[in-house]
Parts: C-alpha cells; structure tokens; sequence
C-alpha cells in the first residue's frame, strides 16, 4: 500500500509540474473569485499591525515588548504574503482552468477539498495563536500601575489579535474550496480519476 501511495503522489507531482500555462488576458478573470476571502487575511494582517504599534508604543521599554511587537508584526506580514500569493495561486490557476481544462489533479483537488488537515498542524496554529495572545499581554502588564487606560488598552490590544486569529482561521478553512467553486461556477466537467489515484483518497 505504501508503494502504491507513492506511486501515485509521484505521479500527481508530475503532472502538476507539467501544467501548461495560459496565456489569456488576465484581466478578463473573475476577480470575485480571485479575491475571494483573501480580505480577510489582509484585515487580520492590519489588525495584527494595529496592536504591534499599540504595544510598542504603550508597552515598557525591554525585551517581552520588542518581542510582542516582533511577533505580530511578523504575524500580519506572513498575512499579507499568504493573501497576496493566493490570487496569484487563484490567476494562475482560474486561466489554467478556462484556457486548458481541468485535469485528473483537479479531481483530485476536488475529492480531498473537505478533508481536515493533520492535528498537529491544528495543534501547532493553536499554540502560535496563544502565544500571540500571552505576548502582549505580559508586555503591557508592566504598565498597568500606570491606571485604568492602560487595562482598556491591553483590552483593546487583546480583542483585535482574538478577532484577527479568528479571520485567519476562517481563511484558512475557506481557501482551498475556491477552484472547486470557481468550476462550479463556470460548468467545467471535471475528468474521472485514474484507478491507481484512489488510494488518495482512500481513508
């Protein structure tokens, strides 16, 4: 079984790699679907520079506040990447799809859409989440003695990583069903998959 799996991930690796290219006016794609809930990895990145510049400004001068700041500065411009990368990801592939067709890859794209990830990638993004969360919260601890805005403040910086981590969570989970949507949307029959693939998609 695990030669077979191989086998066909290969395979899959290949002809992915051969993929022609379109060569379409791209500007006549559909820029609701290649936009589609990319905005909200840009808002989650703007939000998680709001609070980088509210740390850094607010928080105590040391280590844990650079440290706050770096991280969710790091955070919103990992955000901006992955937005940004996506639409090309979705242009590239949108033309691919109404200049060429789909191929036996989409189909299987297409039967793998809905199945979760592994755990410890889920585990590894909650632990990421919490320390984006314990970091500025320690940073501006130190300045609670300072009064009651200071709390309003870590409260305010707090909520907007809460609300940015849950767009990103909402992104990540909605990304991959756009090409499934976009053929949908544009009547493209998809192409059987080869007998030797099923073990892909096999649980």
């Amino acid at each position: 079984m695990d030669d077979e799996v191989r086998r066909a991930h290969d395979e899959v690796v290949n002809l992915v790699a051969l993929r022609p290219v379109a060569v379409a006016d791209r500007r006549s794609l559909p820029r609701r679907f290649l936009w589609r809930d990319v905005w909200l990895a840009l808002t989650s990145s703007s939000l998680n520079l709001l609070a980088a510049a509210t740390v850094v400004a607010v928080g105590a001068d040391g280590w844990l506040t650079s440290a706050a700041g770096s991280a969710l500065a790091s955070a919103a411009a990992s955000s901006i990447v992955s937005g940004l990368h996506e639409v090309h990801q979705r242009t590239r592939h949108a033309g691919r799809l109404l200049e060429h067709g789909p191929d036996a890859a989409d189909t299987l794209a297409a039967l793998q859409a809905d199945r979760p990830g592994p755990h410890w990638t889920l585990a590894l993004r909650v632990v990421f989440d919490l320390l984006l969360l314990a970091l500025p919260a320690m940073a501006l601890s130190q300045t609670w003695h300072e009064g009651a805005s200071t709390w309003t403040i870590t409260a305010g910086v707090l909520t907007a990583r809460l609300v940015a981590a849950t767009m990103e969570h909402l992104y990540l989970r909605r990304n991959h069903r756009w090409r499934q949507d976009f053929i949908h949307r544009e009547g493209i029959p998809l192409p059987a998959l080869p007998d030797r693939w099923r073990v892909l998609v096999t649980p």
